[in-house]
């Protein structure tokens, strides 16, 4: 009975791994990505850097490892404000891009509380 306890355990814990479908990639945002960081190109945007499998996405990653964020988005503060919450409390988000993007541009953000 021990063991059909810990294996259901196992099973349902692992249910909340971070992972990428071709719409977006949805977890622990402190799972999903391993770096933020702003640039200046292309009128400013935030990047995104990956650290689960990305090879589902229906987009290119810039430089191959980031999603991107422009500046230019219309909830461009409260979307990069969700994340960093998202990231210090440990919370799950599902971020969807436009799927066909070059640098695998953010659409919106899903927070779970």
């Amino acid at each position: 009975m021990k063991y059909i306890i810990l294996l259901l355990l196992m099973v349902y814990s692992s249910q909340g791994l971070a992972n990428c479908i071709e719409r977006g990639c949805s977890g622990i945002a402190s799972e999903l990505f391993d770096r933020y960081y702003l640039s200046p190109a292309g009128g400013g945007q935030l990047r995104l850097k990956l650290k689960v499998d990305s090879s589902k996405l229906d987009c290119s990653l810039a430089e191959g490892k980031y999603m991107t964020l422009m500046a230019s988005h219309p909830l461009f503060e409260e979307i990069y404000s969700s994340l960093l919450t998202a990231s210090v409390s440990k919370k799950k988000v599902f971020v969807r891009i436009d799927q066909g993007s070059d640098n695998c541009q953010v659409s919106y953000l899903m927070y779970y509380l």
